[in-house]
């Protein structure tokens, strides 16, 4: 609310304050003048005037006025000057009212006739408020007056009574008016408030935009330690401003697989002892693995689709207790990499080499493994519920206590592997290669698609169950 704008409501304030206190005092006066048990003179009829003491200051008459030529003068004046203002009101009250018209008509079109492009709306404000005051001002003069005159027409009051009519009516309008003000004086603050509110959301929008630029900036720098600096400051941003969360993790995920890419033929060679993925990349996992329920769900909700980590070179990547739900790591390499307690949920790992990875009790519920290569691989006690290992290999993987139920093993390559313990019930097992496979204690009752043949070719013991009505006799 601009300056003008509240000079205006202080001033309707004032005015109607000083009316009110106005009517006060006429009413004191008037108390005690019938307490002294005289009337106030009045100019339609004469009234004897009660013998005043020597030194007492004479009032002025009729008579006593007539030979004051600045009493006389004033008393000729007042009435011209009441007869113009109560003409002249009304008339500047219309212009008011179509000038503030006409500039709340060229604010919504941004452009006022003859004067030019208008962006400012407290002009619009400001000349509502000076229209409201003049109106206020007229009606507070003009309304009481007229009550007066309606009860001196029904009633025959006298002046006196006319009096103190038009002025307890001006006092109750006042008082009406004012609270009209005060109410336009919080809606005004609270407006205020609001753009203030908006000024801020602004100011903060545009320093996160800048921290944005900053930290991108920095992911292109020569020196590994300020990009490292850049990830993290992204990751900030991304937790500070859910809006920009999506950008954020979209330049992360560009940046992993810019800065690490897969190696040509890097599934041809066994996995190195030493971690190969950059610091600053690890980095960017850490960030991503960091992610919290909330941010995951936007993303679900939102339709932004899986983290792009497609083609990514993770060689010994710790991955340790990584939130990576939703995350699509297509193509990439992630031999002997740390993923030992990770949540893997409903992502894509569709032709990732995890060559002798530790994913020991994971989370993988309905995770996507088709044509994965996973031998020599460690899934026990991991929960692959609803998983899907098309066509994937799994030779001499460990399964030891894995939770393959409702699992896909469509033509999944299990040579040699030890699933003891493990559970497949509601396991689609067509065309799977058991052969060797140590299925000692595992509970293979659900199993759907599984022959005889496939039970001989693997290792059973006693306390291996069976579909109902498929009989193997156990090798040990």
């Amino acid at each position: 609310m601009s300056a003008f704008t509240r000079i205006a409501l202080v001033a309707l304030s004032g005015m109607a304050g000083r009316m009110l206190r106005s009517r006060k005092h006429a009413a004191a006066n008037a108390e005690k003048t019938r307490a002294a048990g005289a009337s106030p003179p009045s100019p339609w009829q004469a009234t004897a005037q009660p013998a005043l003491p020597p030194d007492t200051p004479t009032i002025p008459t009729e008579e006593t006025s007539r030979s004051d030529p600045f009493r006389n003068l004033t008393y000729r004046r007042a009435p011209r000057v009441a007869s113009v203002a109560a003409r002249s009101l009304p008339i500047i009250g219309i212009l008011s009212t179509l000038l503030t018209i006409t500039i709340a008509i060229g604010t919504v079109a941004g452009e006022l006739p003859g004067v030019g492009p208008v962006e400012d709306t407290n002009l619009a404000w400001a000349a509502t408020l000076v229209t409201i005051s003049i109106w206020a001002v007229y009606l507070l003069w003009r309304v009481p007056q007229w009550q007066a005159n309606a009860w001196a027409r029904h009633a025959n009051a006298s002046p006196r009574e006319l009096f103190e009519i038009e002025n307890e009516s001006r006092g109750t309008l006042g008082q009406i008016l004012s609270g009209v003000a005060v109410l336009t004086g919080l809606i005004f603050a609270w407006q205020q408030l609001g753009q203030t509110s908006d000024n801020l959301r602004v100011s903060q929008e545009g320093q996160i935009t800048d921290r944005f630029s900053r930290a991108v900036d920095q992911l292109g720098s020569d020196q590994y330690t300020i990009r490292l600096g850049g990830v993290y400051a992204l990751e900030r941003i991304a937790r500070d401003s859910p809006r920009d969360y999506g950008p954020v993790m979209e330049v992360l995920t560009a940046f992993a697989r810019q800065e690490s890419p897969v190696q040509p033929n890097a599934s041809a060679t066994p996995a190195p002892s030493a971690p190969g993925v950059p610091a600053d990349v690890q980095a960017v996992f850490k960030v991503i693995g960091r992610r919290t329920e909330a941010q995951i769900a936007a993303e679900l909700e939102e339709g932004h689709g899986c983290l792009d980590l497609t083609r990514v070179n993770a060689v010994g990547a710790d991955l340790a207790g990584a939130n990576l739900q939703n995350t699509c790591w297509d193509g990439s390499d992630l031999r002997g990499a740390i993923v030992s307690g990770a949540n893997l949920s409903d992502s894509y790992f569709g032709s990732v080499n995890f060559q002798q990875a530790n994913l020991d009790r994971v989370d993988a519920e309905r995770a996507q493994f088709n044509s994965a290569n996973l031998a020599l691989a460690n899934l026990s006690q991991g929960n692959f519920t609803g998983a899907n290992f098309l066509a994937a290999d799994m030779t001499s993987a460990l399964l030891q206590g894995t939770d393959l139920d409702g699992a896909s093993l469509l033509r999944a390559r299990l040579q040699n592997a030890t699933a003891f313990g493990a559970t497949m019930n509601g396991a689609n097992l067509l065309d799977a290669n058991l052969s060797g496979a140590v299925l000692a204690d595992a509970d293979l009752s659900g199993a759907d698609q599984l022959t005889a043949d496939q039970v001989t070719a693997a290792v059973t013991n006693s306390g291996t169950r069976l579909p109902p009505g498929l009989e193997v006799p156990p090798d040990f």
